[in-house]
């Protein structure tokens, strides 16, 4: 072996699930999602204070996780919360130590995943070395004897949305400016109605994206009439071209590539 060159798909090296994890998280384009096809994907159902969960997969983080069997989750009453996948590397798989790991018969026990409902979300990355990383199917609000609950569908579909409307941005007086993010490459779709006094060139609709849309490389969004709109790698942020006019609807949908 080189002193400071290796690699794990190569003859007789063991490849451990940390460095297995990496390579999937990569070739998934670094998405978290509930697997098409397999068993009932993951469905949810509610009664009274319970929430099912059908049998099913996902890949989070680059790791396989399998539902093998339906199971149902008691939340409780007047609270809300999360229905997740909860990955936890402090915890240990647990061997079976009487079967060789080379023959059917060998079995393990795995503390590290398990299906729970939570309070609040934790949104660690377990290969920069982080521990925990909850994966959410659903949230969930209960009074003192039923439970609702909102599906998460991003993390069925294996994509990101997220919606700039009035009530995110002041530029914007009616409709949305979508962003959907799948991979490195973001689909923004306009929507908008302009606020009354318009905006003006070079001025921003947008001040800052979040990280989960960060900017890569600049690009531009023509939108009906003589609109366009910026969305710039430098500032983060999405502005006019030749600025907009005021209480006006405008359509348009672009692409970027994400970092």
């Amino acid at each position: 072996m080189a002193d400071n060159v290796d690699g794990f798909q190569f003859d007789n090296v063991k490849v451990s699930a940390a460095n297995d994890a990496k390579l999937y998280h990569s070739l998934a384009q670094r998405r978290n999602y509930v697997i098409k096809g397999y068993e009932q994907e993951l469905r949810l159902s509610k009664s009274g204070l319970k929430i099912t969960v059908a049998a099913g997969c996902a890949l989070v983080q680059g790791r396989f996780i399998y539902l093998k069997e339906t199971q149902t989750i008691t939340v409780p009453a007047n609270s809300s919360g999360y229905i997740v996948l909860r990955i936890d590397l402090t915890q240990e798989v647990v061997p079976d130590l009487e079967n060789d790991p080379a023959t059917d018969l060998y079995t393990w026990t795995n503390n590290q995943v398990n299906l729970e409902w939570v309070s609040s979300l934790v949104n660690g990355d377990l290969n920069q070395g982080d521990k925990v990383y909850t994966f959410s199917l659903c949230s969930f609000s209960s009074n003192g004897s039923n439970v609702n609950y909102e599906l998460n569908e991003g993390n069925y579909k294996g994509y990101v949305i997220v919606d700039w409307t009035n009530n995110t941005d002041p530029a914007i007086k009616g409709g949305q400016i979508r962003f959907i993010r799948t991979g490195d490459f973001v689909l923004v779709h306009c929507s908008l109605q302009t606020k009354d006094a318009g905006l003006k060139p070079k001025e921003n609709i947008i001040n800052k994206l979040p990280e989960t849309l960060a900017i890569d490389f600049s690009s531009h969004i023509s939108l009906t009439g003589s609109g366009e709109l910026l969305v710039d790698a430098q500032t983060q942020a999405v502005s006019t071209v030749w600025g907009l006019k005021g209480n006006t609807y405008y359509l348009g949908t672009g692409i970027y590539l994400a970092k």
